[in-house]
């Protein structure tokens, strides 16, 4: 696990940091593995630091619709259904 986990933060480094300005990152994948430490805090910084204006998207999966899991998720999409109000409360 932790292998793939600088495995991803590399990746998001050098997306970062080598293709100019993005407009967003969208990151899916994480609802797969729920009970795993995703280092958020790490992830979501590398954004911050090298693409201060990109937001970041998640996906937050099948019955989390509307959840933020971390607060510098800009936006949230889902699996299926329609949209709801953002749960801004945790």
């Amino acid at each position: 696990w932790k292998g793939y986990q600088q495995y991803l933060h590399d990746s998001v480094e050098i997306v970062c940091t080598n293709y100019g300005p993005l407009g967003a990152l969208w990151f899916d994948g994480n609802w797969s593995k729920r009970e795993a430490d995703w280092e958020l805090d790490a992830l979501y910084g590398l954004v911050r630091k090298h693409q201060p204006d990109a937001l970041i998207i998640n996906n937050t999966g099948i019955g989390e619709e509307g959840k933020l899991v971390h607060p510098e998720i800009d936006a949230v999409t889902f699996e299926r259904g329609r949209a709801e109000p953002i749960d801004r409360s945790n």
